[in-house]
């Protein structure tokens, strides 16, 4: 149906009678300088490639009349200046540069290796490039000159390199400073806020946004100081934790690691074998007379147990060295010992444990049926003349790690006595004991791996005495002194540094490490519906990233960009690639740093099944929720098994993408510090920090990380260890931005040279983000050409957003729609996860499409499908309708129309956007229509606000005043607005 003007679409005419149409185009028109540097720099990023096909008599006309426009830039008088800087820089990012002899410089160090590549990749370039027939030198002229300018060029290549050091450095240090740092996040807020806005628009709310920015971080350093330190505390994760506490900590996750490899060595074994095996392994391991009993028993089955005992014996034998375990009780259970599991614990009678016992030394000592006895039976209990009950084997429990808290300060606890004894086989077939080898085996690696690890790490801490520390804030002291001001709880779940001093942040940190709860986050995650609401949520989570290819595919191709980001080498990365499939010396050294911790999956692993939501039912049931328990028993066996053949193998390749750029750059960042100078030692644990870092250490946490992944942001782990990385490269090393703009922009140059389509119109209507949404970037959406498309009568782009590394920073939350914070940047809108796919649902609200729910109950199942593309009519994710969509065939004049191999690709993570001029104007339209109608809205309340008193009597001036002045507002906004529409539609 044609489209009927109405006088909205010129009420911009009517209200500003001296603006013209005209005049409009002429802004549009005028290039600003951001475009001409823009311009100029990728004419100058093709010279080689426009040389090529100048001498092949390619493309003539077209690379002639390119070469008037950039001449006609580089003469204007208001912005010639920034087409030159921008042609002259994009010469010498010429590709040919960087994949001739060139590349040399980087290692170069007498003249002559600096000299000759330069001269060579001069002349090449220099030969190769595009004469301007008008004028200018001819080729071999410029091949002259460019042999005389690469010679010259590589030694000062190298000190240019040496020179921008410690610019960047000090670059870096005002980046972290609140005022500079937060007046530069909120400029690219502002610049990135509205989509449709001029340039001149963009950079207004750019310096609005600069402004906000600066006077929050201004604001919040008078806070801090004010607060001494908390608020930093409170925001940065390891806010004064010094270096040598850091690097331990990293060892003591590496060290943990290594045990649960000895340990899943093992269970690979274990699980080989069926059901009633893991039954008898069970008895050989937690019953020493068990192989007398049943003698026959294979060999095999013997070693496994000899095998599956030594390795446990191992490490709780270093537990006792460390003196975490009684001598005599390792004595006592060496031969028997496995953790218990239970199916139905409190069958017999409630065990008195306290909750916050999370060491396997408090585990052996509180196994069984532990009381607890104070006044008149304590005393009797003492005295030999009384005991809980007639069962043998009462005797009183050593020393325990219980800490006992009000609010978060530590109390003593009063005169009471804990006593035990075992259970008796009866009671612990009343009781289901778990009789599976492979499961008793996991769970006592893992509390070996934990105790065994956090112990060396308290050692190591203990005997770094403060006088080897260079860092002004020490971390550890027998007395109070300085900043030591935290005294640890003198208990032996802190080690050797148990009634030491240690600094604020160090004992916040002691506490997490140690799980200790004491405060209101820790309470809500070891509450019963805390823990069960994290599974759900870490389910929700995983669906949307490991259960999802196409983030497989972006996590890998945006690991490439931050690879480089980080000055990782091509080299260093398949030697590193090397060492892990070996596993060889140098992996054994990055893993034991902790390189491979902190991955994705330890946010979810664990937790994020759908079998573990719901525990078996005790046989207590008291309330509905019980009765829920219990009638999931069969989906919850259903759903361990499917886990097994998908979910983990997801996680692992999750953690297999992060790990192979890991590996490359620790043997990156080691090389260059020991060439540096640095000692081998401290350079692996500097690397292995930086490793760690520099692709998202997802176990670093701060108060404020932790409230906003558990609630509101449910993936901001990544942003916030991101944007810090992307801010240091930025400052530090700038060339890499413009080395991945000019690839990108020249690739986009080279597709819109050999399509047909107008793609500047396209660009302006997509309204696309520059890359990472910084100002003069490429566009993220780069055009296909039309030999390579997909064959539809639509033009092709290839979306790059989400593979780079934190996509768009600033992405502008469009508009103020349904369930939308207006202002707040995409990455910044609220989800609440799992719990906010259930609001939504109950709301009838899709926040991310802006509009109401449709059909509520397909909405809550595609936000806990993973989104699969499953070739089923009906399956109820996004990808599948996009897939099921091609094969059908058939054209939509609204949506998106994709052939199957395309729309795989886009499921897969390739993503391939399909444009058409029509559907665009259609898209814009109704953008721009429901924009109108919200402002007509707007209008007619203030009528009504006016004429029913809201604003005071209508005859007063107050009222008439306010009346006015949101009117002008509107007034105003629908110009803009009808100025946009044109600007867009045009």
């Amino acid at each position: 149906m044609k489209r009927v003007t109405t006088l909205a679409d010129f009420d911009s005419l009517w209200d500003s009678p001296k603006e013209s149409f005209d005049d409009l185009w002429d802004e549009e028109k005028k290039k600003s300088w951001l475009d001409a540097m823009w311009s100029g720099a990728k004419i100058g990023f093709m010279d080689t490639a426009r040389g090529v096909q100048q001498i092949a008599g390619i493309n003539e006309e077209e690379l002639a009349e390119e070469q008037r426009e950039l001449n006609s830039l580089m003469e204007d008088e208001e912005i010639g200046w920034a087409a030159k800087t921008g042609y002259f820089g994009g010469l010498i990012a010429d590709p040919v540069g960087w994949m001739l002899p060139v590349s040399r410089l980087k290692h170069g160090k007498k003249a002559l290796d600096l000299i000759l590549p330069g001269a060579i990749g001069g002349a090449t370039a220099g030969a190769l490039g595009y004469v301007d027939e008008e004028g200018g030198l001819g080729r071999g002229e410029m091949a002259l000159a460019g042999t005389a300018l690469g010679a010259a060029a590589g030694p000062v290549a190298k000190g240019i390199q040496k020179a921008y050091k410690p610019v960047g450095d000090m670059a870096w240090t005002a980046l972290k400073t609140p005022e500079i740092g937060g007046g530069l996040v909120g400029a690219g807020v502002g610049y990135n806020m509205e989509d449709d806005a001029t340039t001149p628009e963009k950079m207004q709310n750019a310096l609005i946004g600069a402004l906000t920015g600066a006077t929050a971080g201004f604001t919040g350093r008078g806070i801090d100081k004010a607060s001494g330190g908390a608020l930093a505390r409170a925001l940065i994760p390891d806010k004064d934790l010094v270096n040598e506490w850091v690097a331990g900590r990293s060892r003591m996750m590496g060290g943990k690691r290594v045990i649960q490899e000895d340990f899943d060595t093992l269970l690979k074994e274990v699980g080989q074998l069926d059901e009633k095996e893991r039954k008898v392994l069970y008895g050989m391991l937690t019953n020493k007379n068990y192989t007398k009993l049943f003698p026959a028993i294979s060999d095999s089955m013997k070693e496994l147990s000899a095998k599956s005992r030594e390795t446990v014996n191992k490490y709780a034998k270093e537990l006792v060295d460390l003196g975490v375990i009684r001598n005599d009780t390792f004595e006592d259970g060496m031969e028997t010992y496995l953790h218990r599991t239970y199916d139905a614990p409190d069958a017999v009678a409630k065990s008195d444990i306290p909750n916050n016992i999370n060491n396997i030394g408090d585990a052996t000592l509180l196994r069984g049926n532990v009381v607890t006895l104070t006044g008149a039976e304590r005393k009797a209990f003492l005295d030999g003349t009384f005991k809980p009950d007639e069962m043998p084997g009462w005797e009183r429990v050593g020393d325990i790690s219980e800490i006992r808290y009000k609010g978060s300060r530590e109390y003593n606890a009063p005169e009471k006595l804990k006593v035990r004894r075992d259970w008796t086989p009866d009671e612990r077939v009343q009781m289901k004991e778990v009789t599976d080898a492979h499961k008793a085996i996991l769970r006592t690696g893992s509390m070996l791996a934990n105790d065994v690890s956090r112990f060396r790490f308290f050692k190591e801490m203990s005997e770094l005495s403060t006088d080897k520390v260079d860092d002004a804030v020490v971390h550890f002291g027998k007395k109070p002194q300085g900043l030591l001001t935290e005294k640890v709880p003198d208990n032996i779940q802190f080690g050797d540094l148990r009634g030491g001093y240690v600094s604020k942040a160090t004992m916040r940190d002691l506490k997490q490490i140690r799980e200790i709860n004491d405060n209101l986050m820790s309470a809500y995650k070891e509450s019963k519906w805390g823990k069960r609401y994290r599974k759900l949520n870490s389910y929700w989570k995983g669906s949307k990233t490991i259960a999802n290819p196409a983030v497989h595919f972006n996590n890998l191709m945006s690991n490439v960009v931050h690879y480089d980001n980080g000055n990782g080498t091509a080299r260093n990365f398949f030697a590193g690639l090397r060492d892990i499939k070996k596993k060889n010396e140098i992996y054994r050294e990055a893993e034991e740093r902790g390189v491979f911790g902190g991955f994705f999956s330890s946010e979810i692993s664990g937790e994020a099944r759908l079998a573990d939501l719901f525990s078996s039912s005790s046989g207590k049931m008291k309330t509905n929720l019980d009765l829920v328990d219990s009638a999931l028993n069969y989906s919850d066996k259903v759903a361990r098994k499917a886990k097994n053949l998908t979910w983990d193998k997801a996680a692992k390749l999750y953690n297999y993408e992060d790990q192979i750029f890991r590996m490359g750059l620790y043997r990156t960042e080691k090389e260059r510090l020991i060439r540096s100078g640095i000692s081998e030692k401290q350079a692996m644990d500097m690397a292995a920090r930086m490793a760690r870092e520099w692709f998202v250490d997802y176990s670093r946490s701060s108060p404020v990380l932790d409230f906003l992944r558990e609630g509101p942001l449910p993936f901001v782990s990544y942003m916030y260890g991101v944007i810090p990385k992307l801010a240091e490269t930025a400052a530090k090393r700038p060339i890499k931005f413009a080395k991945w703009g000019l690839l990108m922009g020249a690739l986009n140059e080279t597709g819109e040279i050999l399509s047909d389509a107008d793609s500047e119109k396209q660009q302006r209507r997509l309204q696309d983000a520059p890359m990472y949404g910084i100002p003069g970037m490429p566009k993220t959406k780069i055009k296909l050409p039309d030999a390579i498309s997909p064959d539809t009568k639509d033009d092709w782009y290839f979306d790059i957003e989400r593979m780079l590394p934190g996509g768009n920073l600033f992405e502008g939350s469009e508009g103020s729609g349904l369930g939308r914070i207006p202002g707040l940047p995409q990455s910044l809108q609220p989800s609440f996860g799992a719990a906010g796919a259930v609001m939504n649902t109950a709301m009838g609200v899709d926040p991310f499409r802006q509009r109401p729910i449709d059909d509520r109950s397909d909405y809550l199942t595609r936000q806990f499908v993973p989104n699969l593309p499953v070739p089923i009519q009906g399956f109820p994710s996004f990808s599948s309708d996009k897939i099921n969509r091609a094969l059908s065939g058939e054209y939509s004049p609204t949506k998106d129309v994709f052939t199957p191999g395309a729309a795989l690709a886009s499921t897969l993570g390739a993503k391939l956007t399909p444009v058409s001029d029509t559907k665009l104007r259609k898209r814009l339209g109704y953008r721009y229509d429901r924009l109108e109608r919200e402002l007509k809205s707007e209008r007619r309340t203030v009528r009504n606000n006016f004429n029913s008193g809201v604003y005071g009597a209508k005859s007063s001036q107050k009222a008439k005043d306010m009346r006015k002045g949101e009117m002008d507002r509107i007034a105003g906004e629908l110009r803009e607005l009808s100025k946009k529409r044109r600007r867009a539609l045009k």
